[in-house]
């Protein structure tokens, strides 16, 4: 049986004293009644005891379910994680999937233009054969 979230009115004195309640293999979110979507997920304490909380957003698009990290509690405020939860949920609104995007331009970069990059900053005496290494090896 699933156990049913966890939903109450987040306050930074609450999400500070927030601990981790998994077995290890599950995600422990803490959900907002006050923003729709935004929680604050607890990580499993690390070898100091402490444990990483990130604020997420959690959405659906094209009838997919989809769970988006914000930030990192602690350096982003709660204030600010609303205000960045009501933005990316207009995105979503407007037919955007800022999770989507956020995946799409991390495999934007190819070696073949790291190395065109390269290429245009290189010093104009190596350029000959630095191409012919590119070309021979990658």
């Amino acid at each position: 049986m699933k156990a049913k979230p966890k939903r109450l009115n987040l306050t930074k004195t609450k999400i500070d004293a927030f601990k981790y309640e998994g077995d290890g293999s599950t995600r422990d979110v803490r959900w907002d009644t006050n923003e729709t979507g935004l929680g604050v997920r607890v990580y499993p304490p690390s070898e100091n005891g402490r444990s990483k909380k990130s604020f997420v957003l959690s959405y659906r698009i094209g009838g997919v379910k989809k769970l988006m990290t914000l930030g990192e509690y602690g350096p982003i405020t709660l204030d600010k994680a609303r205000r960045d939860a009501t933005k990316k949920k207009a995105e979503i609104i407007d037919g955007n999937d800022p999770l989507g995007e956020r995946k799409q331009q991390a495999r934007a970069g190819t070696v073949s233009d790291l190395c065109d990059l390269y290429l245009e900053r290189v010093q104009k005496k190596t350029i000959d054969e630095d191409e012919r290494r590119i070309d021979k090896h990658i």
